[in-house]
């Protein structure tokens, strides 16, 4: 599936949509295009799944384009490199593997390698952020912490790596809206980590 909004092409091969409280397929296309309205030459890209589609990330200077998709994984981002390189972007900011954790670990750290591989294409400076908690699945959890594990090991490899696992879990149930997204709580948890770094 390819989606094509202000001459912004994303390319999503898994479901393209696993959206918080059920919102009207208006209301996801509207979004959509507010997300990218501010892709344009020069531009901060931040890509990742349905917490990135959602989160208004307008603290970040200048124009903000927001590549997100609900349910996306880690090869959606590998997948749209070239459309972010073509941007020319100021920095990127990847949030993605919330999706992936149920899958067998080799195969979540080969994608990561394959994102590595990637991002090197960009000049601009990368963050990558952790996954999250979810909130009340330790099983789940543990798996999380074994991603984020990976990502802090390849920390400097043509990326900065912002950890907010932590955060979130020291927070608890107070930052999430249900058991895998954030709430205004949390996304002000992300807000704050994201400024340190960036």
């Amino acid at each position: 599936i390819a989606i094509l909004i202000t001459g912004v092409m994303v390319v999503c091969n898994t479901r393209c949509d696993n959206s918080v409280s059920d919102p009207t397929a208006s209301l996801i296309l509207a979004q959509r295009i507010d997300n990218v309205s501010k892709c344009k030459n020069g531009c901060s890209v931040v890509i990742g799944d349905s917490n990135v589609f959602w989160y208004d990330w307008k603290f970040i200077p200048g124009d903000v384009c927001n590549m997100g998709i609900g349910g996306t994984r880690i090869n959606f981002v590998i997948n749209n490199i070239d459309n972010i390189v073509a941007l020319n972007p100021s920095q990127l900011i990847v949030w993605t593997g919330q999706n992936d954790h149920r899958r067998p670990m080799a195969n979540i750290y080969a994608d990561y390698d394959l994102l590595f591989a990637e991002i090197k294409k960009l000049s601009c400076p990368v963050y990558i952020l952790s996954v999250h908690p979810y909130n009340g699945l330790n099983n789940d959890n543990a798996l999380m912490m074994q991603i984020n594990d990976y990502l802090r090991v390849h920390d400097g490899e043509g990326y900065v790596f912002i950890d907010i696992y932590n955060d979130i879990q020291l927070c608890g149930s107070d930052c999430f809206l249900n058991v895998g997204h954030l709430n205004s709580i949390g996304f002000g948890v992300i807000k704050s980590r994201v400024l340190e770094s960036i």
